[in-house]
């Protein structure tokens, strides 16, 4: 592949992944990068000290080019220069970006959560509606950037808004601030965002809703190896061959998502051992041929999706064997053809779902509600239906 035997490279089609490679100081400017997944491919591991290992841009050479939805994710970007990109959606969450310059980049909607950008520089850029909850922007430099609906909270070190006070909130006086971080006059002790962390807006947009698009983020064969993903949100994001194995989703929105199989695999995307207690699936979208697996094909009973909400989600086949969904809520979703062998359904609600054709064999299914459901050619063998509702 052309990335990774020549220093100068454009024109990479759509959905390129870039494996193991070192691409330090390499010179790929003014290409055609449109989705292209630079980021981890293999499993995301950490050092004993917690820290995670990506692979390497640092120095990389990106000027001018196209990077819209591209994938940066835990990469180390480190002093590369990517002035003038347009990059809008680009994912650069968890990703080393010292030093980096983004002058004149066009980053609307881009991810920046938890992401190291002390010292880079977004002189003149249009970053409106970025996320950088989590990240660190210590001497990072907005002069003249456009910051309208960026978002920042308390996890990150300085406040790039020139504020000297991290709590502080200002009023807008035009759509556009130009400003240059200061350091805040009380540090946090951590850059971690804990789940409970509240995401405020910095800036409130007073321009019309229907002025910008937001397209959905892509997240396309890549696996999240025991990552913490609390601060992550995949609500309306397209979801390809995707694999959560033993990693914390717990309230984590994959609302309006869209599962899709990316061919050459069965299933559209894999949760195996996650903690996924409370992560809300609403209005989440798959098909026949794009079912999810909600559980481990080697170990049986890790996967806790206890108390999520799946409440108008149409995930036909979809496989949730062995799976504790205590307390879920199903009401309105479309599940026919599904499977629940075995599943601890205790107390969950099917109220109005399409049940067509699911097998409950083994299933837990003690108080839960099937009121209104079609519950045509289901299977029960074996199922503990106490107390349950509309059986």
């Amino acid at each position: 592949m052309c990335l990774l035997f020549v220093a100068s490279c454009s024109g990479i089609s759509e959905g390129v992944t870039p494996e193991e490679m070192n691409l330090s100081g390499v010179d790929l400017s003014d290409g055609n990068y449109s989705r292209v997944n630079f980021g981890l491919t293999a499993p995301i591991s950490a050092d004993d000290d917690g820290e995670f290992i990506g692979y390497s841009m640092k120095g990389a050479n990106l000027s001018g080019s196209n990077l819209e939805f591209a994938s940066f994710f835990s990469l180390d970007l480190s002093g590369a220069d990517l002035s003038g990109v347009s990059a809008e959606g680009a994912d650069f969450s968890l990703a080393t970006l010292q030093g980096v310059d983004f002058e004149n980049a066009n980053l609307q909607d881009a991810d920046f959560r938890r992401a190291d950008l002390t010292a880079a520089s977004f002189r003149n850029a249009d970053v409106r509606g970025a996320k950088f909850s989590g990240s660190s922007l210590n001497r990072a430099d907005f002069t003249g950037a456009n910051i309208e609906g960026a978002k920042f909270d308390g996890g990150a070190k300085y406040l790039a808004v020139g504020l000297t006070s991290g709590t502080k909130t200002p009023e807008p006086s035009s759509t556009t601030l130009k400003a240059v971080a200061q350091p805040a006059t009380t540090t946090p002790s951590s850059t971690t965002t804990e789940a409970a962390s509240t995401v405020t807006t910095v800036i409130d947009s007073t321009a019309s809703p229907t002025t910008s698009t937001v397209k959905p983020r892509l997240y396309e064969r890549r696996t999240f190896d025991e990552v913490d993903l609390r601060t992550m949100s995949f609500a309306g994001a397209e979801i390809r061959g995707v694999v959560f194995y033993r990693s914390d989703l717990r309230g984590v929105s994959f609302q309006e998502a869209k599962f899709r199989n990316p061919g050459g695999t069965d299933v559209s995307a894999a949760f195996a051992c996650v903690n996924a207690a409370g992560a809300n699936f609403s209005g989440s979208v798959s098909g026949n041929r794009d079912r999810v697996r909600f559980r481990s094909e080697t170990e049986s009973g890790c996967s806790d999706f206890t108390g999520a909400n799946f409440t108008g989600a149409k995930l036909p086949q979809s496989d949730f064997n062995s799976v504790r969904l205590s307390g879920a809520q199903f009401t309105n979703a479309d599940l026919s053809g599904s499977t629940f062998r075995a599943a601890n359904l205790s107390g969950a609600s099917f109220r109005g779902a399409n049940l067509t054709g699911v097998d409950f064999v083994n299933a837990d299914l003690t108080g839960a509600d099937f009121t209104g459901a079609i519950l045509r050619d289901i299977d029960l063998y074996g199922a503990k239906t106490d107390r349950a509702i509309g059986l």
